[in-house]
């Protein structure tokens, strides 16, 4: 009998039930956002908003630097590199993750 995966993903959790997934399954794009979003897969959301931080402490920065107040502008830059590796850790995990998934 085939299982609804996605009427599963959106269940109350009751008991374990085992869930095979099929080729064709993991080849679903729906399926695949679905289980994306539940799996926590908000990623793309973090990254975007770790963006628009890096803009604007970049202009922060800009601004700093037009006041010669070099001392704060170095401190914006340096937290917009925090962030920006922050992003590309984000990132590789998530690529790693996608290459687990399609590996299965």
């Amino acid at each position: 009998v085939p299982t609804d995966v996605l009427a599963m993903l959106h269940a109350p959790v009751d008991d374990e039930q085992e869930v095979v997934l099929t080729d064709a399954d993991l080849r679903d794009p729906t399926l695949l956002a679905e289980l994306g979003a539940v799996a926590g897969g908000g990623d793309d959301d973090d990254v975007l908003q770790l963006e628009k931080q890096v803009v604007q402490l970049k202009r922060e920065a800009l601004a700093a630097k037009r006041a010669n107040d070099k001392a704060t502008a170095m401190a914006k830059l340096r937290e917009a590199k925090q962030l920006k590796d922050r992003i590309s850790q984000i990132e590789a995990a998530a690529a790693a993750d996608a290459a687990r998934v399609a590996h299965v």
